[in-house]
């Protein structure tokens, strides 16, 4: 800012060898000061602004450090959690998949049991249907031997034999209305039904 100059200006009195008068140099004095003065204040209000800027840049950097760290501390929790989760589940299913495993094997090892009990009444049905049918086809050659071998007996003989026969089957037929019964009463007691099988 140009030193302020008050009035017109003035012819520079001098003395008779050229020198200033002490008041010419008075008011040049005061000329100066002033301008220094004005100096002074615009180079205050720069170094104002500037170190108001300064305060803003820094409580701007300051505010974004701050963020930054708050980012960087809920990105490491996030992280944590995530990772304290996956190895919860991670455990969870680890045991998940061994009970899962130890109930296999279990339900396979009731199954192989129960197959095989299956099986063996499978067999005892089979060898006792066979016997009956052993017997009866016995029973049905004795018939045929003893049709043949009495085929000219009185009738009444004949008729008393007949008489005989039929009671043997009727035996033989609750016999076995008792055997299929019993059969499907143990299949029953294994949790079979006779007619699945």
């Amino acid at each position: 800012m140009p030193p302020k100059k008050k009035g017109g200006k003035k012819k520079k009195k001098k003395t008779a060898d050229g020198e200033l008068t002490v008041e010419d140099k008075y008011k040049k004095t005061v000329e100066e000061i002033e301008a220094l003065k004005d100096q002074l204040v615009v180079r205050r209000e720069i170094t104002r602004k500037s170190l108001n800027q300064n305060e803003f840049m820094r409580s701007k950097v300051k505010d974004v450090e701050e963020r930054l760290e708050k980012t960087e501390i809920d990105q490491r929790m996030a992280s944590q959690d995530m990772t304290r989760m996956y190895k919860t589940m991670h455990k969870e299913m680890s045991i998940q998949i061994d009970e899962l495993g130890a109930e296999l094997i279990s339900k396979q090892a009731v199954l192989e049991t129960t197959q095989q009990e299956l099986e063996q009444v499978k067999k005892d049905k089979d060898e006792m249907e066979r016997k009956k049918d052993d017997e009866i086809a016995r029973l049905n050659r004795a018939l045929e031997n003893m049709d043949r071998q009495y085929r000219d007996i009185l009738s009444d003989a004949f008729h008393s034999l007949k008489v005989r026969i039929d009671d043997a089957n009727s035996q033989w037929k609750d016999k076995e209305i008792d055997m299929q019964s019993e059969n499907k009463r143990m299949l029953m007691d294994l949790g079979l039904y006779p007619l699945k099988i």
